[in-house]
């Protein structure tokens, strides 16, 4: 049996939702699949997330920190 992987992307406007949606698909995927799941942040500009990213953007840079 091979190993599947499954890579789903979230785009959308500011305020859209997307950071809430992540967050409870993050949170089906783990109680109903019982499966790995790596999330990743690439929105520099984020304020907030309601997740815990596995890779997260804000490490390397800030929005903010590109225009000042």
């Amino acid at each position: 049996m091979e190993d599947v992987v499954v890579i789903a992307v979230f785009t959308g406007v500011a305020g859209s939702g997307k950071s809430t949606l992540i967050a409870s698909y993050y949170k089906w995927l783990k109680r109903s699949l019982v499966t790995r799941v790596a999330v990743v942040n690439l929105d520099p500009g984020a304020e907030v997330l309601l997740y815990r990213p596995t890779l997260d953007i804000r490490g390397c840079f800030r929005l903010n920190d590109k225009f000042k």
